[in-house]
């Protein structure tokens, strides 16, 4: 990321009716603009969340049974994402039979 000196030169230079806007002036507007985007941010995050393989991932009940199929295939360079797990659990039922929730 670009310090903020050459964000500011940056936003001058693509924004000149700005142009007479100084340093300390553009650090207020950018800061307070930071601000009310940290402020619109969903502070509801869940306690569940891990880091997986794939990204961090919440804890639910597919990510369990990912964990398990994985450890069927400990060793294995190839086992799938957990993404395509969650998709073959959707759509495919032989799948869904085998590593489904009734067979844990």
């Amino acid at each position: 990321m670009a310090t903020l000196e050459t964000q500011y030169k940056m936003f001058i230079k693509y924004n000149p009716k700005y142009s007479d806007c100084t340093y300390p002036e553009w650090l207020k507007w950018h800061s307070e603009q930071i601000a009310e985007a940290i402020a619109n941010i969903d502070p509801k995050v869940s306690d569940d969340f891990q880091i997986g393989p794939d990204g961090a991932y919440e804890a639910t009940e597919e990510w369990e049974l990912y964990q398990q199929y994985r450890d069927e295939f400990a060793g294995y360079d190839d086992v799938p994402s957990y993404d395509w797990f969650v998709n073959e659990l959707k759509t495919n039922e032989k799948f869904k039979d085998k590593y489904g929730k009734s067979n844990t």
